[in-house]
């Protein structure tokens, strides 16, 4: 069996049952191994002496495919490094299997667990043969206790990547946001910006431009409609994979309502320029995302559908550039929007067809035929 990225499985691989197994790494490999080491995120940039204490501390597992390296709920006693092969983590959320990343060779898996006592919150199985180096958390807080000023960067790196493991766990359950492909949801969690509202704070008030649209990763928000005559009246409540703010991004509108954290919250923030420069490197897939908003604000039902504030019955799509598949984007529309109420959709053609004129459409607005 050939040797892997220094190893040498043969001699040294003992066999722990299903196809995973644990090796003792001699000199040579722990000089391998922190080289390795050197290379990764999260790990770079720190004391030239730590490398070799991390290679002399760190387990050697191989994984065949399907093996699993660890389930959620398991107990958290160490994170991973990635040597070569791939991993699939996922998690269970609301009784669903989530798929939550898929990293491969210097990327890390289970950091988490050294953030606090805890139990695993996702299952990571090989997707192919996989060697990963395992630091144990004994391990790991030894390391910080002896080297704290080095491993202060590395504590500093696994907070900000646990609040984006947070992030790509609720965007996969979000309403809006869980059918988008890996490759889009990679460009939009690089597009958005974590932002921490304290409680009592408001987060956007109404009548202000909406420049942003927001995803609840963690706390709880409630929604305010300040009426004319004064007071103000309860909306909604919404909590981790909801979203606010995105039909006055969406429709150039000001902030219908005041929003306000109830509790400290994590919001996840994207400008309406990133939500654009996404647009235009996905135009199909963003414009269907704005179909599901569309529809998700117009079929809400409860304080909001009660308090008579949601009297819009026309709107129009008007694209941002050539090569927009606009008369696509409105027919799913259309054919989504019938599920709550009789829709017309007009284009073009179809009011040519109307009223049996071409180019009646494009008829400017001052012209006698359009007179009432």
């Amino acid at each position: 069996m050939p040797a892997r990225g220094g190893l040498d499985p043969a001699s040294s691989y003992v066999d722990s049952g299903g196809g995973r197994g644990t090796v003792m790494a001699d000199t040579d490999q722990q000089t391998d191994i922190a080289a390795f080491v050197v290379s990764t995120r999260l790990f770079r940039e720190l004391d030239p002496t730590i490398y070799l204490k991390i290679a002399d501390a760190v387990e050697v597992i191989q994984l065949e495919k399907g093996d699993v390296l660890y389930a959620q709920g398991d107990p958290s006693d160490g994170f991973f490094l990635i040597r070569e092969g791939q991993l699939s983590v996922t998690s269970d959320w609301k009784g669903e299997e989530k798929l939550l990343a898929e990293p491969g060779p210097r990327q890390t898996v289970g950091e988490i667990s050294l953030m606090g006592d805890r139990r695993r919150t996702a299952t990571a199985r090989a997707k192919q043969t996989t060697v990963v180096y395992k630091l144990h958390r004994d391990a790991f807080a030894e390391l910080t206790e002896k080297d704290s000023k080095a491993m202060r960067k590395v504590v500093r790196r696994m907070a900000d990547r646990q609040q984006r493991i947070r992030f790509r766990t609720v965007m996969r359950a979000s309403r809006i946001f869980k059918d988008l492909g890996e490759d889009v949801l990679t460009d939009l969690e690089s597009e958005m910006k974590l932002r921490t509202v304290a409680s009592g704070e408001t987060l956007c008030r109404q009548g202000e431009p909406a420049d942003s649209l927001f995803v609840v990763i963690s706390g709880r928000l409630r929604i305010w409609l300040n009426r004319v005559g004064g007071g103000s009246l309860f909306l909604n409540e919404v909590g981790p994979g909801d979203s606010v703010g995105e039909m006055g991004v969406i429709t150039a509108s000001p902030r219908a309502a005041d929003v306000r954290a109830i509790r400290d919250t994590t919001v996840a923030e994207m400008p309406k320029e990133a939500m654009e420069k996404l647009l235009r490197k996905y135009p199909e897939v963003i414009n269907r995302l704005f179909v599901r908003i569309v529809v998700g604000h117009f079929g809400k039902t409860g304080a909001l559908a009660k308090a008579g504030s949601n009297t819009s019955n026309t709107f129009a799509l008007i694209p941002v550039r050539s090569g927009v598949p606009v008369n696509e984007v409105g027919q799913w529309l259309g054919d989504a929007l019938r599920s709550i109420d009789s829709t017309l959709v007009m284009t073009s053609q179809a009011c040519d067809e109307r009223f049996g004129s071409d180019g009646f459409a494009q008829t400017a607005v001052d012209h006698p035929s359009n007179a009432v």
